[in-house]
């Protein structure tokens, strides 16, 4: 695979339909992040290797997925679920937030038997959601739209939900840490 030279980032990330060029090449190699594979924690702290994780080939194809319509909208949902509906201050501002296997397991919950809590054509009941089924509703929303739609990170790419699904949560992390940080410095 050859890997295609820009001059300009911002080239790679228009409404993140970046084509076949925003992929580095595959890592066969478990000590180096790529598309496929376990995806280890805190890799929202660096852009550059949530960017590795996802198979951007650059911060700024990262940061045009998170801004796209492939990420943003959900996240915005997610955030104002939370305020409307979380248990605590602490839920509602998304300081404090379930474990990943957590809300992959109320994920499954909420998918068994044919109940499609996530998954049904209408609007889910989000008065009797808990805390970890908002995420897991999120988290469903991103992959199917990501693995579905030609502009998604994960289309047309042989991944586990279980790999897409780590790397949404650690794309949802930095999206709240530099949250976190914007709303501190507009404080400070």
């Amino acid at each position: 695979m050859d890997l295609v030279v820009v001059d300009n980032d911002s080239q790679l990330y228009a409404n993140a339909n970046l084509g076949e060029d925003h992929r580095a090449p595959a890592e066969n190699e478990s000590t180096k992040l790529g598309l496929h594979g376990r995806v280890p924690c805190r890799t929202h702290r660096s852009i550059s290797r949530l960017a590795a994780s996802f198979g951007f080939i650059s911060d700024a194809a990262m940061k045009g997925w998170i801004d796209s319509e492939a990420f943003s909208p959900f996240y915005a949902a997610l955030q104002a679920n939370l305020q409307k509906y979380g248990s605590t201050e602490k839920v509602r501002n998304l300081s404090q937030k379930p474990r990943l296997t957590n809300v992959q397991k109320a994920l499954v919950r909420g998918e068994q038997k044919g109940v499609r809590k996530f998954s049904r054509r209408s609007e889910p009941d989000l008065e009797n959601f808990r805390d970890a089924e908002f995420y897991a509703l999120f988290l469903f929303l991103v992959v199917d739209y990501n693995s579905k739609e030609r502009e998604g990170a994960f289309f047309g790419e042989n991944m586990t939900t279980e790999d897409m699904q780590a790397r949404v949560w650690e794309a949802m992390l930095r999206a709240n840490h530099e949250e976190t940080r914007y709303r501190g410095a507009r404080k400070g």
